[in-house]
């Protein structure tokens, strides 16, 4: 605690008798002259002050520093200042570690997780042993709870959301199991390689920002004290295991689709195969209480290379329309069917109860396919221009198609003054999905309105849709948009 006080002098300046400051004073003034390096300096900070009343009185300091009521937020106080000092936050880390077994167990608690917080110090693991026995690995989550993260979390706004909920599980894993980061991260389904996963650099975050580790330890201590106190825990690593190889069988799928009230307009929801993956993704992390990220993607992997691209450029667009604070209608009665068909699943997994499986193949077809659907060229334009009137909202549509008769631009006039209300591009819209942005997102949305999320394939078949010259669209276009943005933003 004296290498504490030491190395975030003065942030105990108060603790010290005015008989005795000047002589403290006077001996870190000593220190930070002497200390021709950073690692000098730091050992004299370390060391015993020769000066009988200079320890006599930094002894002092330290004993009623651990009289305090909150030790852990005093720790996380003393050693923000130390960083603000520029002496590594590992360096009492380490002092701590060396004197840990001489510590009471009081103390011990309050400092442990600090320096879990801060970084390795046993070995190239991280530390061993467990901090904690009173819940287990498998009753966390890979990413918290809502309800936890609200409760526990929710205050703390240095870091983003998805990383202190990530980093929060990962930690509560490492306090009841030994091993390093990238360990805990691995049980809990979290694969380092796959996306921008790092524990170790997302803790560093967390340390460097404006509050320091102590708000988040104190959040992540209470979570755990609830943990504990939980006499019916749900079993998520059993419920990930079961759900590895699960998705919404075809069957599934239509019985679920067909409870879908329908969609008024020439526009129609795209339900196909792509869409059943997202909807099982959307369950499996319902269930498991994972990141979409990490889902399986079965129905996904068992479809051509061309066809897995094709999705992967659509694949956020549909997740930000089902999980959005304000879906549209047909996403929210999607959603409200996903999340009852989720909770019935979960019920079964939990009763040991066999799922329904699907019986489709899914495996890539054999590279000897004979005739394999030419790759699409994106130096192949087939663009089509159409508009299509429906009556019922006195609504004009016009699009701009690309060869497969998805919306590349779409505009839509209502009422008898052909008021614009839509004017939005998928080149935007990707874009903006690509940084994660919800909120840009809803900006967009609220400006430009919604782009048709569906192909128009068979417009050529419907009495009010006609096809239209590209100049007529580029004419539209251009009014439709100085109409809703006449800044120009």
């Amino acid at each position: 605690m004296t290498a504490l006080v030491s190395s975030s002098w003065p942030h105990a300046r108060s603790l010290i008798d005015d008989g005795l400051a000047a002589r403290v004073k006077r001996h870190f003034r000593t220190i930070h002259a002497a200390g021709n390096t950073s690692g000098e300096r730091n050992r004299l900070l370390l060391a015993p002050p020769r000066d009988a009343a200079v320890c006599a009185a930094l002894l002092h300091a330290s004993h009623m520093l651990l009289e305090a009521h909150d030790l852990r937020s005093t720790l996380a106080d003393l050693i923000n200042a130390s960083s603000r000092n520029g002496i590594s936050r590992n360096l009492w880390a380490r002092q701590f570690t060396r004197w840990e077994s001489s510590c009471s167990v009081r103390m011990e608690r309050a400092a442990a997780p600090l320096t879990r917080t801060l970084g390795r110090t046993s070995g190239p693991h991280g530390l061993s042993g467990m901090f904690r026995s009173d819940y287990r690995p498998k009753h966390i989550p890979a990413f918290l709870e809502p309800q936890w993260f609200e409760e526990h979390f929710s205050h703390l706004k240095d870091v983003a959301p998805k990383i202190l909920r990530r980093t929060a599980a990962i930690r509560l894993v490492r306090w009841v199991a030994s091993g390093s980061m990238d360990e805990a991260a691995e049980f809990l389904g979290i694969s380092p390689s796959r996306m921008q996963l790092n524990p170790a650099s997302d803790a560093r975050r967390w340390a460097r920002s404006r509050q320091g580790p102590a708000a988040f330890e104190d959040a992540l201590h209470n979570l755990a004290e609830q943990l504990a106190a939980d006499t019916a825990p749900i079993d998520y690593h059993y419920r990930r295991a079961v759900l590895e190889d699960w998705h919404l069988s075809r069957g599934e799928w239509q019985g679920l689709i067909n409870r879908l009230p329908s969609t008024p307009g020439p526009v129609q929801p795209v339900l196909d195969d792509r869409k059943r993956q997202d909807a099982s993704i959307f369950i499996w992390t319902r269930i498991t209480q994972g990141e979409h990220l990490f889902a399986p993607r079965l129905i996904e992997a068992g479809k051509s290379e061309r066809v897995q691209r094709a999705w992967a450029n659509r694949r956020n667009i549909t997740w930000f329309q089902l999980t959005r604070p304000d879906p549209l209608p047909h996403y929210a009665e999607l959603r409200r069917l996903l999340i009852e068909h989720a909770d019935s699943l979960a019920q079964q997994i939990d009763a040991d109860a066999p799922l329904p499986r699907a019986q489709e193949h899914l495996w890539p077809p054999p590279q000897s396919s004979p005739d394999p659907p030419p790759p699409r060229n994106p130096q192949i334009h087939a663009t089509r221009w159409i508009r299509s009137y429906y009556d019922e909202l006195d609504t004009w549509s016009y699009f701009e198609l690309d060869n497969e008769s998805w919306a590349l631009r779409h505009v839509d006039l209502q009422g008898p003054t052909l008021q614009p209300v839509t004017a939005a591009a998928l080149s935007e819209v990707l874009g903006i999905r690509d940084q994660r942005d919800q909120t840009a997102m809803a900006d967009y949305e609220h400006k430009y309105g919604i782009l048709a999320e569906g192909s128009l394939d068979g417009w050529q078949d419907t009495q009010s849709a006609t096809e239209i010259t590209a100049a007529e669209f580029e004419r539209i276009w251009a009014s439709a948009r100085e109409a809703l943005a006449p800044d120009g933003g």
